[in-house]
């Protein structure tokens, strides 16, 4: 399957964002994803994903934007599931980890809590989880004193 993930890099040019982009997803994301590399894309490939960016340009900032949607809808999915899950099934079968766990609770649960992999579609140092997480990396990027901060769309497969 394919998604699309945002990593924010603080880069001086387009060249220098793509490169650290491609060695963060390599070094520290290539495991969580497990199928394949991820590859930066072609703005003509995806409608509405921008190139490599500022990210406090506006297509920058609606691309981390529709990131972090991305990653709440995946949250809330995941969650749904757990619950329905948690209200059919006990603690005991849940321990065992039984077969007929059709909402893949105790998958979900990981899901849930994940700070990286396909649920995550934004990253900084880390994977951004949350809105407060992103709140925090926002303030960050629009310090005075902060590093120019590009944004680079990449096509993931898991």
């Amino acid at each position: 399957m394919h998604a699309i993930i945002g990593i924010a890099v603080p880069a001086t040019d387009l060249d220098d964002a793509v490169g650290r982009a491609e060695n963060f997803f390599n070094t520290n994301l290539l495991d969580q994803y497990g199928v394949d590399y991820g590859r930066v894309l072609d703005v003509n490939e995806i409608e509405d994903v921008p190139e490599p960016c500022n990210v406090l340009s506006p297509e920058g900032k609606a691309f981390a934007d529709w990131c972090m949607m991305e990653t709440k809808a995946h949250f809330y999915d995941n969650l749904k599931r757990v619950r329905a899950g948690l209200e059919i099934l006990s603690d005991d079968d849940l321990w065992a980890n039984i077969k007929r766990d059709e909402f893949m609770t105790r998958y979900n649960m990981l899901m849930v809590g994940s700070y990286g992999g396909h649920t995550v579609r934004l990253y900084d140092d880390e994977g951004v989880i949350d809105a407060r997480y992103y709140d925090s990396v926002l303030k960050q990027w629009n310090e005075d004193d902060a590093p120019e901060t590009w944004i680079v769309p990449m096509d993931i497969h898991f």
